[in-house]
């Protein structure tokens, strides 16, 4: 979805360079030049269309024709660079893609329903109802799909399988194998398999880097954890909600850590490079700057783009670029706050 959406601001861009250069030429041709220039430049464009759809065509084929007779090519999805030989079964599964969704057992009553509550609560909080009648109306509604679902669910679930018997049974193996760890790779999709001791070496390798990280002296990682969560709690409460005004109810619950989980360091195989190193990502969900952080990114988001609406080539230009942006409407919030950036060679730009 991201990459998509990422095309789509590189169309735009593009249509509106497109625009100006044709403007340009225009300008400086005289008119019967730039009609046949421009009818060059679509003739070529069609050509280069109607060849880029065969292919894509050709390529759709042989998917479908492969979907039809339930082939799959596992060599050309699987990485093995582990000593753990995989099995026919083995491969047919996990080549399936890491994205494959397995039907669940059964619906815990607990969690299933709690994505119902939470539904409710957030139509609650737009104000989604027009009046008590309507908002009741929806709760009994909602509460009769929830149990009626679940029910149906749990009943017929034996026949809801959508995994041959012998690959589900070959899944659960290789999720007991300690010694192996599977991933995605870096770039593109795919699944690549690890020793875990090599996997963990390379991973340590990047940690243990001193001019890139540095340990911390207090090793109570939840403690750590408690102690960011209390000062983003005091922050909202202190300098944001009680100056009023500057965020509604529904945006400071919603920044509001409660329950934050430490970050999780994990690494992605660089399978187009020699040696397969590790790209180090750093999870941050579930964290209790993780919200605020997705907050202030919402308003610096319009400076990491260049006036052709294009990302910036990196954090430095990204700074540049800060510099002569507007944030007078955010001016209370953040005063006195740095925004703090980590470069890709491992430079804290303040």
């Amino acid at each position: 979805m991201k990459e998509l959406k990422s095309k789509r601001r590189d169309l735009r861009s593009l249509d509106e360079q497109l625009s100006n250069l044709r403007d340009n030429l225009r300008s400086s041709v005289r008119f019967v030049d730039f009609v046949h220039y421009e009818r060059v430049v679509y003739n070529s464009s069609i050509r280069e269309l109607e060849s880029t759809n065969q292919r894509h065509n050709r390529k759709l084929l042989g998917l479908r024709r492969n979907a039809k007779n339930g082939l799959l090519d596992p060599d050309s999805v699987i990485t093995n660079l582990s000593s753990y030989n995989l099995s026919d079964v083995e491969k047919m599964a996990l080549a399936r893609g890491l994205d494959f969704t397995l039907t669940p057992s059964e619906l815990k009553k607990g969690s299933y329903l709690a994505n119902f509550e939470t539904l409710f609560s957030r139509l609650k909080d737009n104000t989604f109802f027009g009046s008590n009648d309507d908002k009741l109306y929806m709760q009994n509604k909602l509460r009769d799909i929830a149990f009626s679902s679940m029910y149906n669910f749990n009943h017929a679930r034996k026949n809801l399988l959508n995994i041959p018997r012998e690959e589900l049974d070959s899944l659960k193996l290789l999720s007991k194998n300690k010694s192996i760890v599977i991933l995605k790779p870096d770039k593109g999709s795919g699944i690549v398999i690890l020793d875990k001791d090599d996997y963990v070496r390379k991973v340590e390798r990047i940690v243990l880097d001193q001019t890139k990280f540095k340990e911390h002296p207090n090793q109570d990682l939840y403690k750590i954890s408690r102690i960011i969560e209390r000062k983003v709690r005091n922050y909202l409460r202190d300098k944001v909600k009680k100056t009023g005004g500057i965020i509604d109810d529904a945006t400071y619950r919603k920044l509001y850590p409660n329950g934050s989980r430490i970050g999780i360091l994990y690494g992605l195989p660089k399978v187009h490079k020699r040696g397969c190193p590790v790209r180090p990502i750093c999870s941050a969900i579930g964290t209790s700057t993780y919200q605020l952080s997705k907050f202030i990114e919402d308003i610096i988001k319009p400076a990491s783009v260049n006036q052709h609406n294009t990302d910036l080539k990196d954090s430095f230009q990204f700074l540049q670029h800060l510099e002569g942006y507007n944030l007078n409407n955010y001016y209370n919030i953040w005063k006195g706050t740095t925004l703090i950036i980590i470069t890709t060679s491992g430079r804290v730009q303040p």
